[in-house]
């Protein structure tokens, strides 16, 4: 799918032990996070923001909990010849919902994730507010905000480094989540100005680009999937397998694309958020974690 790009800007900040890209505008001096002592290579965060003409964002439901389940008795005494007489009033049981996995979902052959983290503070992840996006830890989620409907593509990074791996987020969108409005990940960063995107929008839609510090390169336009939940207040896990040059994207577990390129080989990971109809968009992140490839 071609695209007009009218602008790109980007500007990248240096502070001691992290990367930071930031913005032509003033911008709030974030809080550092804490870095891993054992990496060499610390990329702490870092935000790219991309003015493009098309979009995109995500969806899923909180089970009901069972009900319990309750006797009322009544006995009369033992000294009358009225015999005893037994009421018992039960509540039908609500099955509780567990979500069933599907047969290629990545977690059921994985174990347990070599990282992880559900925010409940900012040491993972890295933090900041412009007039353009703000990425908070609130309430144990990393909430991502697109205070513009422009289709700028903001990102902030977290610090491991990765070659081969599968990578999962679990976001949930809003009370407004239409059209491309979109959220996603970005991975094998090698810089700030590098790296792949892929990304899922209200609407049900799934797309792959590379960016090389100046422009987007389309490895999959725009796809439908009827994997994704669409609208707001719904929750997606997104999900990337990347081995050598093969690059698979898994949504709620399904794999739904499979593809190849090597432009990069390593890097950092991070996760995007961009608006293209909806004001202060606003997407939660409450788990990201990731496993290393036997």
């Amino acid at each position: 799918m071609m695209f007009h790009q009218k602008s790109i800007r980007v500007v990248v900040t240096m502070f001691i032990g992290f990367i930071i890209t930031g913005c032509s505008f003033p911008v709030a001096t974030p809080a550092t996070p804490s870095p891993n002592p054992e990496l060499i290579y610390t990329l702490a965060a870092e935000t790219v923001q991309a003015q493009l003409t098309q979009n995109e964002i995500l969806g899923t439901d909180t089970p009901v909990p069972a009900a319990p389940e309750g006797t009322l008795e009544s006995d009369l005494p033992t000294n009358t010849p009225t015999p005893t007489s037994t009421a018992t009033a039960s509540q039908t049981p609500t099955q509780t919902l567990v979500p069933t996995l599907a047969d290629e979902d990545p977690i059921l052959k994985l174990g347990n994730p070599s990282w992880s983290t559900t925010f409940k503070d900012d040491s993972t992840w890295y933090t900041f507010e412009t007039d353009q996006t703000s990425f908070e830890i609130e309430d144990n989620a990393l909430v991502m905000t697109a205070k513009k409907s422009n289709s700028y593509e903001n990102w902030s990074m977290a610090w491991p480094v990765l070659t081969d791996f599968y990578l999962e987020v679990t976001g949930t969108s809003g009370d407004s989540c239409q059209g491309k409005d979109r959220y996603g990940l970005i991975f094998r960063a090698p810089d700030p100005e590098q790296g792949y995107l892929v990304g899922i929008s209200c609407d049900g839609s799934y797309r792959i680009r590379t960016w090389d510090g100046e422009n987007f390169e389309e490895l999959r336009g725009w796809q439908s999937s009827e994997h994704i939940l669409t609208g707001e207040d719904q929750t997606n896990r997104l999900g990337v397998i990347v081995d050598g040059s093969d690059i698979s994207v898994y949504i709620n577990g399904h794999l739904v694309e499979e593809i190849q390129d090597d432009s990069y080989s390593k890097g950092s990971f991070g996760t995007f958020i961009a608006a293209e109809n909806t004001p202060d968009f606003e997407v939660a992140v409450s788990k990201a974690a990731y496993w290393d490839l036997p």
